[in-house]
């Protein structure tokens, strides 16, 4: 994510080189978030300008609020509300992903509401499969 008047805000796709260039915001050691990050980085032969080294993804978003420099962080904390001020844009790295694993017993009743908690992870992280194609029965 980055500030809408940041230069690279208007660029369809930004690289981890032009990254690399930039004052960078980061979580602190200990953290998987930036263990992952600091991979991406390395996968790509380059390392991030580190500037700030937060505990908390919100503060991340005030730093780029402010302008005062570049973050990666999980797309759920840019949903909603939404911020006119900062763009977020999509990097592709096999560093930034990951597998989560969810299993239910096959042959038990399932509640309305977990029925459509399993057809939103269809939804929204396997589009084209069944819900029983990407969950583990048990």
């Amino acid at each position: 994510m980055l500030h809408r008047d940041h230069a690279l805000s208007e660029k369809e796709t930004i690289t981890f080189e032009e990254l690399a260039r930039e004052p960078f915001i980061i979580s602190m050691e200990g953290f998987q978030t930036r263990e992952d990050i600091l991979n991406a980085f390395a996968l790509e032969q380059v390392s991030p300008n580190i500037k700030f080294e937060i505990e908390r993804f919100e503060t991340a978003l005030t730093l780029v609020r402010e302008n005062l420099g570049l973050a990666i962080i999980p797309e759920n904390y840019l949903v909603e509300p939404k911020d006119v001020s900062i763009v977020h844009k999509t990097l592709d790295s096999p560093a930034l992903e990951r597998t989560v694993y969810m299993m239910y017993m096959k042959n038990r009743y399932l509640a309305p509401a977990v029925q459509c908690f399993l057809e939103e992870i269809q939804r929204n992280f396997a589009p084209g499969k069944k819900a029983t194609d990407i969950i583990d029965e048990v």
